[in-house]
């Protein structure tokens, strides 16, 4: 979670490397929220994350992308919103 003086302004769930919701409040986006709740899970994850945003989130996808995920898979997401989608996935590099 992420808290502030108001309370709680973002949270991410995860599902053992699946980034199942990551939400921050409209009013605290782009102060670093949401890379901070994000790079916690990469922490915790160090083989990695996946995730899924729909295809016309051109903002999350930006901020995915510039954090190192990579689009792996396009569909269409499941009933009820049955939204084209993208599935993205995070590897960390291996020294080597």
């Amino acid at each position: 979670m992420a808290e502030a003086e108001e309370g709680i302004i973002g949270y991410l769930a995860l599902k053992g490397s699946y980034v199942d919701r990551l939400y921050v409040s409209p009013l605290q986006q782009r102060y670093g929220n949401g890379t901070a709740l994000l790079k916690h899970a990469m922490e915790r994850s160090p083989t990695g994350l996946e995730l899924h945003t729909h295809q016309k989130n051109t903002q999350a996808r930006a901020f995915y992308e510039k954090l190192g995920f990579v689009p792996v898979h396009y569909g269409i997401s499941p009933p009820p919103e049955n939204e084209p989608d993208v599935e993205y996935q995070w590897r960390p590099l291996c020294a080597g």
